[in-house]
């Protein structure tokens, strides 16, 4: 499981990526026509947790503690992307709650050493 959890983590960053560039790409278009609601605001929003995301997945993928943060920034992402008015965003929301779960069945399955604090 901290394989998938570390691939998982490295695929994030790639995303990140993909969505940080549609939306800058987003906002520049809605600029030049003169719209006023941005779905590209709101990409660089939820990028930014993505960023956060995969940062927590990567560093903390053997802890109990990393996979819940995981989940949660992930569940955000979600709910960000969904409330959004982008297609695009859309099929990334699907993809990170996909991911989201696959954190989330990691609380309960992965094996976790226990802490020996003194």
């Amino acid at each position: 499981m901290k394989v998938a959890k570390l691939c998982l983590g490295l695929i994030t960053f790639v995303l990140w990526f993909i969505v940080s560039f549609y939306s800058c790409a987003q906002m520049m278009s809605d600029m030049g026509n003169g719209v006023t609601e941005s779905t590209g605001a709101v990409g660089i929003l939820s990028s930014i947790f993505v960023l956060i995301a995969g940062i927590v997945a990567i560093a903390a993928r053997s802890s109990r503690g990393g996979a819940i943060a995981t989940t949660i920034l992930y569940a955000i992402v979600v709910l960000i992307e969904v409330t959004s008015n982008s297609d695009m965003l859309g099929v990334f929301a699907f993809i990170f709650g996909c991911f989201g779960l696959v954190f989330f069945i990691s609380i309960f399955t992965q094996k976790y050493k226990k802490s020996t604090l003194s």
